[in-house]
């Protein structure tokens, strides 16, 4: 954790967003290594260079969160068919 926190007071780390997202963040990005992946749907990925990877992806937090959403889902669906 002391070494996340080193690269990110020394901006000793990469930003990964769309280009998207970039447009909207870009004057609070300055000073900071910016590189492009439009694979991503949203969110962003921190990454240092001893590769310390903070994946805060829309991707990455929607399967940490698939239980929830297929249960959320199914109660959606099945009040869809009844109600």
């Amino acid at each position: 954790m002391d070494s996340l926190k080193k690269a990110l007071e020394n901006k000793n780390f990469k930003l990964i967003l769309t280009n998207k997202d970039f447009e909207l963040l870009k004057p609070y990005l300055n000073g900071f290594k910016v590189e492009f992946d439009d694979s991503l749907i949203g969110g962003f990925i921190l990454e240092d260079e001893n590769r310390i990877r903070i994946d805060h992806s829309l991707k990455a937090l929607m399967e940490d969160k698939k239980e929830k959403i297929g249960q959320i889902l199914f109660l959606i669906f099945r009040w869809w068919d009844y109600g």
